[in-house]
């Protein structure tokens, strides 16, 4: 008599929690449902362009210390006097420009498409090098208009914005527009990320 009393427990509380699941689910399918409506919802190709972005900017974003650049700016024996390593050295900083090129293009063009809409690809069949051509301006023509409607709805972000977004960390919060200016009125030749 108690395992019947048992078993009957058990399936009560697996009914339960079925039921359970079944209003989990039914909210979320909802949730996921309005905001489909409001166009708020992501594909999951973007979802995954935007993952290999955000890995990319965190990637360029990380801090190097200053000891660890001068390092791979010097040669193998540790001198940085050699003319060798001035191409070295060269590269280096090209590098480290290109990154924060591309933070500063990320945070200025926040309604950048990461996959272009319109294709490149040349239409083979056509044997006329005038067709191709105009094609080619319809082309050309078309892009610069889509660069020019981005443009008109692009916010250049402020640079207390930019700042906080390069702190990966948020370790300063609002302060860091301060000390960016206190930074820049100090006669220093240190980066102001690791100041």
């Amino acid at each position: 008599m108690a395992t019947t009393q048992q078993s009957s427990r058990i399936g009560a509380e697996e009914q339960k929690r079925h039921e359970a699941a079944v209003d989990i689910q039914r909210y979320y399918r909802g949730h996921r449902e309005r905001r489909q409506l409001k166009g708020l919802h992501l594909t999951p190709d973007q979802r995954w362009t935007e993952a290999v972005a955000d890995a990319h900017l965190r990637m360029i974003g990380e801090p190097v210390a200053p000891t660890q650049r001068v390092d791979s700016a010097c040669g193998q024996n540790g001198s940085p006097g050699s003319q060798n390593d001035a191409p070295r050295r060269k590269r280096s900083f090209e590098n480290l420009w290109g990154k924060a090129m591309q933070v500063a293009r990320k945070a200025q063009h926040d309604d950048l498409n990461y996959g272009s809409s319109s294709s490149t690809s040349e239409d083979e069949a056509d044997e006329c090098k005038g067709e191709k051509s105009r094609k080619k301006e319809e082309r050309r023509q078309k892009k610069a208009l889509e660069r020019k409607e981005r443009a008109q709805y692009a916010k250049t972000m402020e640079l207390q914005y930019f700042l906080e977004m390069v702190d990966l960390k948020h370790r300063h919060g609002s302060n860091l527009k301060a000390y960016h200016n206190y930074w820049k009125q100090q006669d220093t030749k240190q980066n102001f990320f690791f100041w």
